[in-house]
């Protein structure tokens, strides 16, 4: 169950990532490059860099509880391990491309 779930996840956000690239030559060419779409994709960068750095504060602080409580045993495969960290680093694209529809409907 746990596999069909993250790759389900990954489906998702593989499709995010073709999706977002498509949309983003799309609509640039669409707007040829004009100052509505540099202000679109301005905040869409403030967005994914807040984002980016909201993970990690988690992984920041995940670290720290960890190393506090020295009770705390946490095992973690590797496999699982960085199937946690591909979703973290991949999910930014799936942010990117909430917010350039947000913004393009916005704006």
């Amino acid at each position: 169950m746990y596999q069909r779930i993250m790759l389900i996840v990954i489906l998702i956000i593989a499709g995010s990532f073709i999706y977002l690239n498509g949309y983003k030559t799309t609509k640039q060419r669409v707007y040829k490059d004009d100052e509505r779409w540099q202000a679109i994709q301005n905040q869409v960068n403030k967005i994914c860099y807040d984002f980016n750095n909201i993970l990690i504060c988690l992984v920041s602080i995940g670290i720290f509880i960890s190393t506090i409580i020295n009770d705390l045993d946490i095992y973690l495969s590797l496999d699982r391990a960085l199937i946690f960290a591909f979703l973290g680093l991949t999910s930014r694209n799936l942010v990117e491309l909430i917010a350039l529809h947000f913004y393009n409907t916005k704006i």
